[in-house]
């Protein structure tokens, strides 16, 4: 798959990721490798960065979440948002190297355990949602994620105080 484009309309080169030893190596497909800027050794090593780092966020998120699981606790919209918000963060960083993930949902379940369908609404919650203050504070996900763009456009209408 080739890659798509970020904000300033340039092309951005499929990356994928392997643990090797450890580390996290990227790789792009030859027809990509001219849409990486400057030299692809330093790019890849630094979308690595990128993606380690981003892994780290998740997996201290998922502590979070299996804490509040073990206690019985629901998940709070605010935390989901938050993951939303790793996952936009790191699709925005790698954009900014001239990158994207090839097969978001496959890197995200392979590496970090993340049930696609559970990270495409966290993903989709951030999209329509790029102020989590607006998120009432005992409001839960699983209120909110039976029907994520509206719920979400109801938030964003009482923030700026206007009526449905």
């Amino acid at each position: 798959m080739s890659g798509g484009q970020n904000r300033r309309g340039h092309r951005c080169a499929a990356v994928e990721f392997k643990k090797i030893r450890g580390a996290y190596r990227g790789s792009v497909q030859l027809r990509d490798l001219s849409q990486l800027r400057g030299d692809p050794a330093d790019t890849l090593r630094a979308v690595a960065g990128v993606y380690r780092e981003s892994l780290g966020e998740i997996k201290r998120w998922q502590k979070d979440a299996r804490a509040l699981k073990e206690n019985r606790a629901p998940l709070p919209a605010r935390k989901a948002w938050q993951l939303g918000d790793i996952l936009h963060r790191l699709q925005s960083r790698m954009a900014a190297h001239g990158c994207k993930l090839q097969s978001v949902y496959d890197h995200l379940e392979r590496h970090a355990g993340l049930q696609p369908r559970r990270a495409a609404e966290f993903i989709a919650f951030r999209k329509y949602i790029d102020d989590e203050t607006v998120i009432p504070g005992d409001l839960t996900w699983s209120r909110m994620v039976k029907n994520v763009k509206s719920s979400s456009a109801a938030m964003r209408c009482a923030r700026d105080g206007v009526e449905r």
